[in-house]
């Protein structure tokens, strides 16, 4: 279960990382500008057919939706409750107005790995430097060498019978202890495997930027984008959903350079889970922005350094 602590709160720094870049816009503002006009620029082919096209066909689509449930709904559930205030034609612009902003979220997300990833974590190690953290020297000769050791061992280690091989991969990747053997066992390993704290904690691990995790944001945010249909409440739950992916994904770079192992971040995020989860929803709200989610995923890089940084004081990390 996650633990709860009290400070500081996460969800305030994403808005601290827009206060700071402004203020150093002068220092910063020059490699921003230019990738995130590269980023724009390819956006505007997905953005504008999305709002152009989409919107209208949307709100026609989820109209019917609405005045269908307005009937069928007996006045005593909260859905129908809020569709006889609002009415369906107001619910069908509000619901189809967010549902393009999470799709531009899912565009603006995907450019941005290609035009300003590096970028981001140069911004990270900068703001982690600004505040006196003296960063790992990277030495990708030693590196390589480890990880090609590491592979020979590991080859070797690995010589022993099939079914036991399976059995260590399958324990390796689901995050457990031991392959269950009966039906309370199988479902407290489906219980964890499906939490908000492991499934952040997958984004946070160094395999995150590999194959197959590299799909899970994109599969989660599938999955979740119906949750927008849901007056109100819906789109809350959209956001909270991003939030674990988010905030897996904040401290990453933090993580790689101080090479954590995928236990130690795991045991991190459990225990700071409801700060992290807070951080992730105000980015994700904020780079669901058209156009400035781009400045705001700079931003959000600068807020999650900044978090480091006053955990650190806090000897929270």
């Amino acid at each position: 279960m996650p633990q709860v602590v009290s400070k500081p709160i996460g969800g305030s720094y994403p808005v601290r990382g827009v206060i700071h870049l402004v203020h150093h816009s002068r220092r910063l503002g020059k490699p921003i500008a230019i990738s995130t006009f590269k980023a724009c620029a390819v956006s505007l082919l997905a953005l504008i057919p999305l709002y152009r096209v989409g919107y209208h066909w949307q709100v026609r689509l989820i109209g019917h939706f609405y005045r269908q449930l307005a009937r069928d709904q007996s006045g005593a559930s909260l859905a129908s409750s809020i569709l006889q205030v609002l009415g369906p034609g107001t619910m069908a612009v509000v619901t189809s107005g967010i549902l393009c902003l999470a799709e531009s979220f899912m565009v603006t997300s995907q450019v941005t790995q290609y035009f300003i990833g590096s970028i981001r974590d140069r911004l990270f190690d900068a703001v982690l430097e600004e505040h006196g953290m003296i960063l790992p020297v990277e030495n990708n000769n030693n590196n390589n060498n480890e990880k090609e050791n590491h592979h020979h061992h590991h080859h070797h280690e690995h010589q022993q019978p099939i079914l036991d091989t399976v059995e260590d991969w399958v324990v390796e990747k689901l995050d457990i202890k031991a392959l269950p053997s009966t039906s309370d066992e199988m479902k407290s390993a489906a219980k964890w495997w499906l939490s908000g704290t492991h499934i952040m904690g997958l984004c946070a691990k160094e395999e995150a930027s590999e194959w197959p995790l590299t799909w899970l944001p994109p599969v989660i945010y599938i999955i979740s984008l119906p949750l927008t249909f849901i007056p109100m409440i819906g789109p809350v739950g959209f956001l909270a959903m991003q939030g674990i992916c988010q905030g897996g994904a904040a401290h990453r770079r933090y993580f790689d350079m101080y090479q954590w192992s995928n236990t130690r971040r795991q045991q991190h995020i459990n225990r700071l889970y409801w700060q992290y989860h807070q951080f992730g929803m105000v980015a994700s709200a904020l780079e669901m922005v058209p156009f400035f989610g781009f400045f705001f995923a700079y931003t959000n890089q600068v807020g999650a350094a900044m978090l480091v940084v006053d955990w650190k004081k806090e000897k929270m990390l």
